[in-house]
C-alpha cells in the first residue's frame, strides 16, 4: 500500500510528537516529566497543597493547583517560597496575564 499523501499525516506526527498533546503553559511538545513536572514534583505540589489547607491564596476559595509566583521560565525555581497555591480560576487568570504580559515584552524585543 503506497504511503499517505503529506497532506494525511496528523500534524502532531509532522512534528514529531506522538501524543499530539501541547503544554498549555510552554506550547512545547515535550512531556510534563521532561519539562520538569515528574515524580519530585507531584510530591513537592502535595507538600504545598497540604501545607496551605487547599486554601487560595488569592481568594480564599479551594485550590488545587501549585503554582510558580515567579514563573520557571522566568527564573523561578521549585524552592517553596516561590510556591503558592490557587484555585483554579485564579491560576488561570495569573496564567493568561503572565502569557499576554511576555507577549508584549516579545513584541518590544523585535521592533
Amino acid at each position: 500500500m503506497p504511503d499517505a499523501p503529506p497532506s494525511y499525516v496528523p500534524r502532531h506526527k509532522r512534528n514529531g510528537n506522538t501524543t499530539g498533546r501541547v503544554h498549555h503553559a510552554t506550547g512545547t511538545t515535550r512531556s510534563s516529566t521532561a519539562l520538569g513536572y515528574g515524580y519530585a514534583w507531584e510530591r513537592l505540589r502535595l507538600f504545598v497543597l497540604q501545607d496551605e489547607h487547599y486554601i487560595c491564596r488569592k481568594c480564599g476559595q479551594f485550590g488545587n493547583q501549585c503554582d510558580h509566583i515567579v514563573p520557571k521560565r522566568l527564573g523561578g525555581t521549585d524552592d517553596r517560597s516561590n510556591l503558592q497555591c490557587l484555585c483554579i480560576r485564579c491560576h488561570s487568570i495569573k496564567t493568561t496575564g503572565e502569557q499576554r504580559a511576555a507577549k508584549k515584552s516579545n513584541k518590544k524585543g523585535t521592533q
